[in-house]
């Protein structure tokens, strides 16, 4: 049995070898049972092979280094899915796919679990599970008895990106060998759940107002709504204004993808706009915003 569980954990193992300075993975739950991950490498060094495996069917998968798409070669097992990404020479690697038959549905709940394990050292690993929209992490009080708690490891911290709820856990300098095991308990609003819903439109009603109130007094307003990440960005451009793309994703010490994505987001609510420029952007905060004095 042991020889075994070396076998698989040597298989799960990918297959670059420069040190990996951050591994974040985002899971996007799908009302159709499915999930969307975006599982970002990002190494100190070019790598020139790349090997991840999910322990379940994947679909559409999609892999971009260095933010340009690549063909890689996927293959499923009994355990899961391979995809293998070869002759490559890039630092930020990025994978995104739909999961398969990670959702169960119990009692009207819908539960989320998954292994993720630590197959490589890096400095920085982290999880963020994102609910439906309209979804909400189940009342403890439902639970009462089971021995289950709404979300685990109870370290997690509970979150929302403005339009999702989501559960976020960060590891420093992970073990080899470790593992995330991860659940979250959820439902999606009905009939009975009037007052959460009411709950969630009031958030979103006090979001609008302060997007509002950041246009006529300024964007420092709507700092404190942001993701930290987003909250890093923006600081930025209150500095300056106006800025290339590079110096963000330097000053952050963020991955290229990890600010592309920041940025496309904070584009989505007219908080900046983005100027191609060359092979770069040129970032700005949104015009008809008013400067802070």
């Amino acid at each position: 049995m042991k020889m075994h569980f070396l076998l698989f954990i040597l298989v799960l193992m990918p297959i670059a070898h420069c040190s990996l300075n951050s591994w974040d993975i985002e899971v996007y739950l799908q009302e159709d049972g499915r999930s969307d991950w975006v599982v970002y490498l990002g190494y100190d060094e070019n790598v020139t092979r790349s090997d991840y495996y999910v322990l379940t069917e994947l679909e559409e998968v999609k892999v971009y280094v260095d933010e340009k798409p690549i063909e890689c070669s996927v293959s499923e097992s009994g355990f899961g899915t391979s995809i293998l990404c070869e002759d490559i020479y890039a630092r930020e690697i990025e994978y995104r796919f739909k999961a398969k038959k990670l959702i169960s549905i119990s009692d009207s709940l819908r539960v989320f679990r998954y292994r993720f394990p630590i197959t490589q050292p890096t400095n920085n690993f982290s999880v963020t599970v994102k609910l439906p929209l309209g979804s909400f992490l189940v009342d403890p009080s439902r639970l009462e008895g089971s021995g289950l708690l709404p979300y685990e490891p109870g370290f997690g911290e509970q979150g929302s990106d403005g339009r999702r709820i989501l559960v976020k856990w960060v590891l420093k300098e992970p073990k080899v060998g470790d593992s995330l095991n991860a659940s979250v308990i959820y439902e999606q609003v009905i009939a009975g759940q009037v007052l959460i819903a009411a709950g969630v439109g009031i958030i979103f009603l006090i979001f609008a107002l302060l997007l509002f109130f950041a246009r006529r007094r300024g964007i420092r307003h709507i700092l404190p709504v942001l993701t930290d990440g987003e909250r890093k960005v923006m600081e930025i451009l209150l500095k300056d204004k106006e800025v290339d793309q590079r110096r963000i994703v330097k000053e952050c010490d963020f991955s290229k993808s990890k600010v592309s994505r920041i940025i496309h987001d904070l584009e989505k609510r007219g908080l900046i706009t983005r100027v191609p420029k060359g092979r770069n952007n040129i970032i700005a905060l949104k015009k008809g915003k008013p400067e802070e004095k």
